[in-house]
């Protein structure tokens, strides 16, 4: 796959985007930005009377759910918006994953009616759409501020030690910068190294039953499986993991896995099996989800009677739901 993946390079590149420019903060800006595109959340609102609603439920209190329009589910009031080096706010990195949700727009709507991407461009813009999404979400972003905050621990220890700094009382209260945690998350050669390893994959699309429940729409969408624990370059991450499982719709859901490993596209899982697979991405990719409002009560009984608590989620060894 590398040199299709080369190819796909070589033809972005002809396409010689723009990036977006320095925009700052003002009346026009909309506060609320979305962790996951909206075009993505409306795939799982109800599609008949009740259409642009989705219902957010608590993983760990199935009881406690709300029901959302798509326009402000899965969003943070200035998740995005960060401050140059003047101390003026800006909306650069929100223009910048508008720019790569734009590009895979069309390509994931496909998805979401169960066509796979044709072309090599199409594929290298839902591998870099995926692979922002691992990073972008609230959750996602936690371990990057734990490491920076225990790093930062770690060297007023030793410097305290060492007579560099004087002696405090009790813990100090280390605040991380947000621009430097954003600038981790979505380091360029990180991302398209990240979105390599989704682009070689096998890609294939499966189906929830006419009659089931839908797939849910978890808070962290990009949902990896692997017998072994680790990161997102480790094993179980996103090069090592045996399975991605990404649900691009309430009925679609993508599988991508090595060539030794995989499904026939376009199965069609019946409810049990989809029953299995909601559990999963719910203890996976937590700590909430989403799904149509006629869902919610099988969704509901699913997370409180069948979903594996988060420990057992992640033992080595632990099954996957296969189609």
């Amino acid at each position: 796959m590398q040199p299709v993946w080369e190819e796909a390079l070589r033809l972005d590149a002809q396409r010689a985007i723009q990036p977006p420019r320095v925009r700052p903060v003002g009346r026009d800006t909309p506060k609320g930005q979305h962790f996951i595109p909206r075009y993505w959340v409306v795939g799982f609102a109800e599609p008949a009377e009740k259409a642009g609603q989705v219902t957010e439920i608590d993983v760990s209190s199935p009881e406690q759910r709300t029901r959302r329009y798509t326009r402000r589910a899965a969003s943070v009031e200035h998740m995005y918006t960060l401050a140059d080096d003047s101390g003026q706010r800006t909306v650069v990195l929100e223009d910048a994953l508008g720019l790569i949700e734009d590009q895979a727009s069309s390509a994931f709507k496909k998805m979401a009616e169960g066509v796979i991407p044709g072309s090599v461009l199409e594929r290298l813009d839902v591998s870099l759409l995926l692979a922002a999404q691992i990073v972008r979400t609230p959750r996602s972003l936690l371990p990057i501020d734990q490491a920076a905050r225990g790093l930062t621990d770690r060297m007023i220890e030793m410097a305290t030690h060492a007579g560099h700094l004087p002696p405090t009382e009790g813990a100090l209260d280390v605040e991380i910068n947000r621009e430097f945690t954003l600038g981790v998350a979505f380091d360029a050669e990180a991302l398209s190294r990240c979105a390599f390893f989704l682009f070689c994959r096998r890609w294939s699309l499966v189906r929830a039953a006419e009659g089931s429940c839908g797939f849910v729409l978890p808070e962290r969408p990009v949902v990896m499986y692997s017998a072994g624990r680790g990161g997102f370059y480790g094993p179980g991450g996103v090069r090592d993991a045996h399975e991605v499982l990404v649900p691009v719709s309430r009925r679609v859901l993508l599988m991508m896995h090595w060539m030794d490993d995989s499904n026939p596209d376009g199965m069609e899982v019946p409810a049990g099996l989809v029953a299995e697979i909601n559990a999963h991405l719910s203890a996976r990719g937590g700590p909430t989800v989403f799904c149509a409002p006629s869902d919610a009560e099988a969704v509901m009984r699913m997370l409180t009677q069948r979903m594996p608590s988060s420990d057992e989620s992640e033992e080595p060894g632990a099954s996957a739901p296969r189609a």
